[in-house]
């Protein structure tokens, strides 16, 4: 059965115009400006707190196994571990190597059956995925996407970044995906190759088969922004529009363990669930309250957006560059066009995908404003299945959600050199 309750409809696949987007946040903000509840502290949500053995650069969302084993993925380390939550300890995991079952590149992982994980997108350039059983670190390597059919280096490029970025699975054998970037397509005429372009405004949701390798188009996600391409000023200068981040409305999308998608439009906190193989969802709106954007805010954030990006930018051509062979040129110089402050925060806040929904059991955790400048985590405890929000809950400064189970939520704390550990804290019994 169907359930909607806002002003607008859910709009599926179809592209929201300006106006209709101007529309349908006025409206939302007008109807559903309501003194909430104040975000619980986690801490007081929880029965208590552990802390994890060991420490991290780089965690990726970790994911829990039977008998409290947790599998944790270290990006910058390029390890895995496998943590008995219950005993306390801590052992790496899996081998590195390019046998089956090994990884080259430590990506995140994903629970795919009891006893088994699968890690997805390792490498951007490599199509197989490692499947790890959790007792032995022991498995094989399975083909989500196909390989490039060329040996060009610039078109084989092309080809992987525009294939979907796996990113979920559910626990029913399949894997759920984005395409960033518009598929490749064929020139009629001469039969060639069309360089791929740049899609980021929508979202090519896709599951994948691990069995038969079947793709299935779920859904076509309007992101709530538009990516311009950047410019050449009259210096040979690039000129970028600085993203929203944080402060800028953004949609996005989830899978639970059932196979249930998610959709959350982040700028009137419509929720729509759809079922596996179901045609019918449940659609409903959220009441939020506007936070106004300070100056102090938004000049911070500004600041702190400009200030990194050439490092950031010649990082990743030097990781790029590793994983070519080959050098590719330094970044260009550049600055940003900064665009106008916005008057309050969305009621969501996916800053531009950086943060995701997570779930257990009918609950979802939706990432949401509730102050500002937007530096402390809060998310919304949403009871999709009856369209409830069950709570609000507050994170301590410098620690980030990365996991939600049965047992609690997993959040990684940050110290004063950057280095991370894991956190428990577990779910208070009802």
């Amino acid at each position: 059965m169907s359930q909607v309750h806002s002003c607008f409809p859910w709009r599926g696949a179809r592209r929201l115009s300006l106006l209709g987007a101007m529309a349908l946040s006025a409206c939302a903000a007008a109807e559903d400006t309501v003194q909430l509840p104040a975000p619980v502290p986690i801490g007081k949500w929880a029965s208590r707190v552990d802390t994890l053995p060991g420490s991290y650069s780089a965690v990726s969302y970790p994911v829990e196994m039977h008998d409290s084993l947790l599998i944790v993925s270290d990006r910058i380390e390029n390890l895995l571990w496998r943590i008995n939550v219950r005993a306390g300890t801590r052992e790496p995991f899996a081998r590195r190597g390019g046998g089956p079952g090994e990884y080259a590149r430590a990506g995140g992982v994903q629970r795919v059956h009891r006893d088994t994980v699968a890690m997805l997108n390792a490498t951007p350039y490599i199509s197989l995925s490692p499947l790890i059983d959790v007792s032995t670190g022991r498995g094989r390597s399975i083909r989500f996407l196909k390989d490039a059919d060329t040996t060009d280096v610039n078109q084989r490029f092309s080809i992987l970044l525009t294939t979907p970025q796996l990113a979920v699975t559910d626990t029913l054998g399949n894997a759920y995906g984005a395409h960033l970037f518009m598929p490749v397509t064929t020139d009629s005429v001469t039969g060639g190759r069309l360089k791929p372009e740049p899609y980021t405004d929508t979202a090519i949701v896709v599951r994948v088969s691990m069995e038969s390798g079947r793709h299935d188009t779920l859904a076509h996600l309007y992101r709530g922004r538009v990516s311009k391409k950047p410019v050449w000023d009259v210096d040979a200068t690039m000129v970028s529009e600085l993203g929203l981040g944080p402060y800028g409305p953004f949609n996005d999308w989830h899978v639970t363990a059932d196979g249930t998608l998610i959709t959350v439009d982040g700028a009137a906190y419509q929720v729509r669930a759809r079922r596996i193989n179901q045609s019918d969802s449940t659609t409903f709106t959220l009441p939020w309250a506007p936070v106004a954007v300070s100056d102090s805010g938004w000049d911070r954030y500004t600041a702190e957006r400009t200030r990194g990006s050439i490092g950031a930018a010649q990082k990743s051509l030097n990781e790029i560059s590793a994983k070519l062979g080959r050098q590719m040129g330094g970044p260009k110089p550049w600055r940003y066009s900064i665009p106008e402050k916005p008057a309050t925060l969305p009621p969501v806040n996916f800053s531009d995908g950086s943060r995701r929904m997570m779930s257990s059991g009918s609950i979802v955790w939706i990432p949401v404003h509730r102050s500002e400048p937007p530096r402390v985590q809060y998310y919304d405890l949403v009871d999709y299945a009856d369209g409830n929000r069950v709570t609000t809950l507050e994170l301590p400064v410098n620690q980030s959600l990365v996991a939600v189970t049965e047992l609690g939520a997993y959040v990684i704390a940050r110290d004063e050199d950057d280095l991370q550990q894991i956190l428990l804290y577990r779910r208070r019994a009802n």
